[in-house]
């Protein structure tokens, strides 16, 4: 917060979304994980038969180094489709006990635990209902379901906790963070009040859209835009049978 600053945003390593074993070696995430897994399996390489899922711990991870280093330790036990798997049931899966690592960097835990501390409450508070997106959210949406001002937004960008999208404008936190942050959620929500909150609003904002449209494509586009939002508020309501929100 000087006014002699500027930032610049480090983002993961790059990874592709599917190619060739060849193909794959020319991005930074995938030539890490495959360096850092041969050190715990000696002659691991990629193949046509594990690449896909070589790309899919890239992708979970963000490309994020640390993140693709915890991973990789796993390969002399696990494979690859099973890595994956583990990454997406739980933080508790990414740590590795490498004596040469700082103890703060030797579980992705620890490294969320250190960050979290260092947010005021309100940021915390924030950040944890914020967990109940997937895939992105708007200012707008934030404000209505988290309860989050534009300072405390801001405040969140500028500690790399959230990243703003360049070519929509929309507010995104990664996917490990996100986790921790829901964990820290349902800890502080346990009646579930955010997650109403979130089915009411995309409730609302689907009726809306729909009300205002003469064509169904232009409600089909709108509600492809963000289909993990409106998947996760659709199935809130069907459990807790929700007839007003679902009509």
């Amino acid at each position: 917060n000087l006014t002699s600053e500027s930032r610049y945003e480090l983002d993961g390593l790059d990874y592709p979304t599917s190619l060739s074993p060849d193909d794959a070696l020319n991005y930074t995430a995938v030539r890490l994980f495959v360096d850092s897994g041969q050190r715990a399996r000696p002659g691991f390489g990629l193949t046509d038969n594990n690449v896909a899922d070589v790309i899919r711990i890239c992708r979970l991870v963000r490309g994020m180094p640390l993140g693709l280093i915890l991973a990789s330790g796993w390969l002399e036990i696990l494979k690859t489709a099973e890595i994956a798997v583990e990454i997406e049931r739980g933080l508790e899966f990414l740590a590795a006990d490498i004596a040469d690592l700082p103890k703060r960097q030797r579980s992705m835990r620890a490294i969320f635990d250190r960050s979290w501390q260092a947010l005021s409450p309100e940021e915390q508070a924030v950040m944890a209902r914020l967990s109940i997106f997937r895939g992105g959210f708007t200012r707008e949406a934030a404000g209505n379901v988290a309860g989050a001002n534009l300072r405390v937004l801001l405040s969140l960008v500028n500690k790399s906790l959230l990243q703003r999208r360049t070519e929509d404008g929309r507010l995104d936190m990664h996917e490990l963070l996100r986790q921790y942050a829901a964990e820290q959620r349902r800890r502080n929500d346990p009646d579930g009040l955010v997650e109403l909150a979130h089915c009411r609003e995309f409730a609302r904002l689907a009726d809306a859209d729909v009300r205002q449209s003469t064509s169904l494509p232009y409600a089909t586009d709108w509600l492809a835009a963000d289909p993990d939002t409106i998947r996760r508020a659709w199935t809130y309501a069907v459990d807790h049978s929700l007839s007003t929100a679902l009509a």
